[in-house]
């Protein structure tokens, strides 16, 4: 019996597009409660236990969201679509999205926070480097 090919979004390529899927919520949610009175006295509340340093610029979570978003979004486009320009573009949304996260960390969490999303990032990075899924799927 031959040995059936690793294809399709399935197994850790599925965990990666609902991870990615759940960040666009998350951003998109961040977008719309940053004008909400709510969202302004959470902020208050974080900065009297010390969670929350500095608030960030208006402006600044707005284009940051806009930009992990975008960069989210046509990547998993193009892992639906199963391009080969996937995996390059997914390259890019991974790293842009822990730079764009280093800023706004700087802003709220301890160091820590740095070394587990280098992590993370490094590790998918691998994953779609190195596995046979990711190359036998993002093939058009």
């Amino acid at each position: 019996m031959a040995k059936e090919k690793l294809k399709g979004i399935e197994g850790w390529l599925l965990v990666f597009v609902i991870f990615q899927i759940f960040g666009i919520i998350g951003a998109l949610n961040e977008i719309v409660n940053i004008f909400s009175e709510k969202s302004q006295e959470q902020m208050e509340v974080l900065k009297s236990i010390g969670i929350v340093v500095n608030e960030m610029p208006l402006p600044m979570i707005i284009s940051m969201n806009t930009i992990a978003l975008a960069l989210i979004s046509v990547s998993l486009i193009l892992i639906f679509r199963k391009s080969r320009y996937a995996k390059n573009w997914t390259y890019v949304a991974i790293w842009v999205d822990f730079v764009v996260s280093l800023i706004g960390i700087g802003y709220t969490f301890p160091t820590i926070t740095y070394i587990f999303s280098g992590a993370i990032s490094l590790a998918w990075t691998l994953y779609f480097s190195r596995s046979k899924r990711v190359k036998n799927t993002l093939v058009n």
